[in-house]
């Protein structure tokens, strides 16, 4: 069998190749829209959540690692009341000031980002005999568990420190419209006989040139608004969804 745009399996006929294609391209190539490749719209990025910095004072660092347990937390259990009434100022009056205080010096050697760990940390807490309560802060950052796990973190790191990408709805339905067209024309038959009506005919049907501009347009306003939205989303320390 031969392959279309991506892979896609075509025929068993023998003029379903991918060398039909490539001619119909050459004859017909100014009719036909090209494919809707991450070349032509890009997909939105998961932006990744922020890490410890250098030029932050102690308490700055602790406050970040107290907030990023409070939104894990929260966003796994509904509530999170241990770092009530705590700011950047009285952190250090906090009883669990020592634990964040060890834990920020491995983060910061390792670039670990606290939200990332603190998510990673309460899904693993969730699946052990004592998942039905908060996770304590003590165990979430306990400067040990950070040297042991911080190898097994890294394994499945992507899935929690960003990086993965998002396809807009309107980019995915110009992809499957572009290959019920790419179907369409290679059903032609030869592809040396086919006339330029008949292209013409099956590209207006399903994706025609205004209709590929117009998508192509809508995707990139949906990507432009995903990334917008996931940067406020960021900023608010609500990126978890």
């Amino acid at each position: 069998m031969g392959r279309g745009p991506k892979g896609l399996r075509l025929g068993p006929r023998g003029f379903r190749t991918e060398g039909c294609w490539a001619h119909l391209i050459d004859r017909f190539g100014d009719l036909i829209p090209r494919y809707p490749g991450f070349d032509r719209v890009r997909p939105a990025r998961v932006l990744s959540p922020p890490r410890l910095d250098h030029a932050q004072t102690d308490e700055e660092r602790s406050f970040a690692l107290a907030q990023a347990y409070t939104i894990a937390v929260k966003h796994y259990y509904r509530s999170s009341r241990v770092f009530d009434d705590v700011s950047v100022t009285s952190i250090e009056k906090a009883k669990q000031y020592p634990t964040l205080l060890n834990a920020q010096v491995v983060m910061l050697k390792s670039k670990i980002a606290p939200i990332a760990w603190c998510v990673f940390s309460c899904e693993f807490w969730m699946n052990t005999k004592r998942g039905s309560h908060n996770p304590p802060v003590r165990w979430i950052y306990a400067k040990k568990r950070l040297a042991d796990r911080e190898e097994w973190f890294f394994q499945f790191a992507q899935r929690y420190i960003g990086g993965r990408t998002i396809v807009a709805k309107s980019h995915k339905k110009l992809v499957a419209r572009h290959r019920k067209m790419y179907r369409a024309l290679l059903s032609l038959g030869d592809s040396t006989t086919v006339s330029e009506e008949e292209v013409l005919r099956v590209v207006n049907e399903h994706c025609s040139q205004r209709f590929y501009d117009r998508l192509v347009k809508q995707a990139e306003e949906e990507v432009e608004e995903i990334e917008y939205d996931m940067e406020r989303a960021l900023k608010r320390g609500d990126f978890l969804g």
